[in-house]
């Protein structure tokens, strides 16, 4: 899902990762993945709790990475160097679902970040098992008030703000569903970003993870993160897309008319060849209607694939 998907960085809560498991994750992908945990304590590690921080090498920096963990199996801070002489600290953390236990967990965070300002996130990772806006919740009610208040502390003290909303101020949108009678819904599953970042981040997304073969309750929230350093980049060269080129139809027309184009060439000499009518004016003009040919048949195919994926999302 990594490579598929391009994540340089997937945090994970509820890992159950034990010191063997993630031997054995080292043992057979450690040539393309890094990972960071902390597990609960003693017995608890194998059934509860648990974070980490995967970190897929051929796009993401592992060297010189700095790790703190706050909270075992709850709370963990990576340092990352990243670009030039930026450094990007990820924190992932997984709240108690208990009420008071939650507003511990906000507090004690932001006590350890008041006492290490050098460690304060950047990019905030978490399930926060409560939500301070009824948008995040359906059927909407109030969560407990004391949680929300040590999380919207936390936030502040640190500077990170909820980018998806931020991104997307008056969408109701979900990251788990209980199923329960009614059914209930909620964003605990969030990425926060410090302010000064929002505005390198892009492309937000929340997304079923079914599709990559990790079936999952609770959905993927993603994000891109740029840096300033990094000189702007245009859209590149274009390329065909493969669904087209694979499309029996598309293969037809391409070979058709690349046969066609093949005898018209071989028929040209040197008394009929002009600067308006040779082989690569005939070439040019070949790739160009081909060119014109499959974007007009991605065009007609992208909506159904998007109406295809979203019917199969609601059956989940």
């Amino acid at each position: 899902m990594m490579r598929r998907r391009k994540i340089g960085i997937l945090a994970l809560q509820e890992t159950h990762y034990t010191e063997d498991y993630v031997a054995s994750i080292t043992e057979r992908y450690g040539d393309a993945l890094h990972v960071e945990y902390s597990a609960m304590p003693g017995r608890q590690a194998a059934r509860a709790g648990g974070v980490a921080l995967i970190f897929y090498k051929p796009i993401a920096n592992v060297i010189g990475i700095e790790t703190k963990i706050i909270i075992p199996g709850r709370a963990m801070v990576v340092k990352v160097p990243w670009h030039g002489d930026d450094v990007l600290n990820v924190h992932v953390g997984y709240a108690p679902n208990d009420h008071n236990e939650n507003k511990e967990h906000w507090e004690t965070l932001e006590e350890y970040y008041r006492e290490n300002p050098q460690w304060k996130p950047d990019i905030a990772c978490f399930d926060t098992n409560i939500v301070a806006d009824g948008l995040d919740r359906l059927p909407a009610h109030e969560d407990h008030q004391g949680a929300v208040k040590a999380l919207t502390s936390f936030l502040n003290a640190c500077s990170l703000v909820d980018g998806w909303r931020k991104e997307n101020p008056n969408v109701a949108a979900f990251t788990y569903t209980q199923l329960t009678t009614p059914a209930s819904h909620s964003r605990i599953d969030r990425i926060y970003v410090k302010k000064t970042r929002w505005r390198q981040c892009r492309n937000w997304d929340m997304a079923y993870t079914a599709f990559d073969g990790v079936p999952t309750d609770h959905k993927r929230v993603s994000c891109e993160i740029t840096t300033a350093a990094v000189p702007e980049q245009g859209h590149g060269r274009y390329t065909l897309p493969i669904f087209s080129v694979k499309s029996k139809k598309m293969t037809k027309m391409i070979n058709e008319t690349g046969i066609s184009l093949h005898k018209e060439m071989n028929e040209i000499t040197p008394e009929t060849r002009t600067e308006e009518y040779n082989a690569q004016i005939l070439y040019d003009a070949w790739k160009t209607r081909v060119n014109e040919a499959i974007r007009s048949h991605a065009k007609q195919n992208i909506p159904k694939a998007k109406k295809e994926i979203e019917d199969l999302e609601e059956q989940l």
